[in-house]
């Protein structure tokens, strides 16, 4: 008998234990972000063929849309929703962080290497749609972040506050240590190499998580295109500019 309650003591001991251990090995889930931006009106025309508001409308001051990142455990996927419902990711999804419709520019997509540490920005071709390419871009780790000792809570995680200049925009950033990872929806705002941004905001846009959700997500929703060819960033570049040429002779066309 004595020997009985050993055994039920020890196990009672090493679950939670063993179940930390696996949940911190095995993160896997959704955040869900709500994102403001200011509408760059000349690219908001030069995408539409002139058009700017719609239906005769004015074009808006300020846009609102929804990204959600995926990720399982080494893995990650950001997606847009942009105004009306359109996703970008696979099959018209993507995550540049702009405020600019792109229709029919073939399956753009940011998946993140969280092993690595690196996005992973992907194209894919307007005529074919098993070709596509991609590009590797290293996190930018900011080394003038203005760390401070202010503290709030975000979907259920205690956050770091901390001030960040990226470009020419001056960002507020909250970020949490508290998952197994790194990741910020926008790269080079991420003040610690160990944290997940959940908040930022500048003049210009802002990021704010309304959730996080840990849940089993399948590999193959996070995985890398398997026809995706890997180029250089100058190759992108070129690659996105033929692209954005050919959109602008389609719509030419129409009009």
């Amino acid at each position: 008998m004595e020997r009985f309650f050993k055994i039920v003591l020890s196990t009672l001991l090493i679950t939670p234990l063993s179940q930390t251990t696996w949940a911190q090995a095995n993160t896997t889930g959704i955040i869900e972000y709500e994102v403001t931006a200011r509408v760059d009106a000349a690219r908001m025309r030069a995408f539409s063929g002139g058009n700017t508001g719609g239906d005769g409308g004015e074009m808006p001051d300020v846009i609102t849309f929804n990204q959600t990142f995926t990720f399982n455990n080494t893995m990650g996927k950001l997606e847009t929703t942009r105004p009306g419902g359109r996703m970008r990711g696979n099959n018209n999804s993507g995550g540049n962080n702009e405020a600019t419709p792109r229709r029919r520019m073939g399956n753009n997509a940011t998946y993140i290497d969280l092993a690595h540490k690196q996005y992973l920005h992907v194209m894919g071709s307007p005529e074919d749609e098993q070709k596509a390419w991609y590009t590797e871009e290293a996190y930018i780790i900011p080394t003038d972040a203005t760390l401070s000792d202010k503290t709030k809570k975000i979907a259920g995680y205690t956050c770091k506050k901390a001030t960040v200049k990226l470009k020419d925009e001056t960002y507020t950033v909250w970020y949490t240590t508290g998952m197994p990872f790194s990741f910020s929806p926008l790269n080079g705002l991420l003040p610690d190499s160990t944290g997940v941004v959940l908040a930022a905001e500048s003049s210009k846009r802002a990021f704010n998580a309304k959730s996080v959700s840990l849940k089993p997500v399948a590999d193959s929703i996070t995985a890398l295109p398997s026809q995706a060819i890997k180029v250089s960033q100058d190759e992108m570049r070129e690659i996105r500019r033929q692209n954005m040429d050919k959109l602008r002779k389609r719509q030419d066309q129409l009009q």
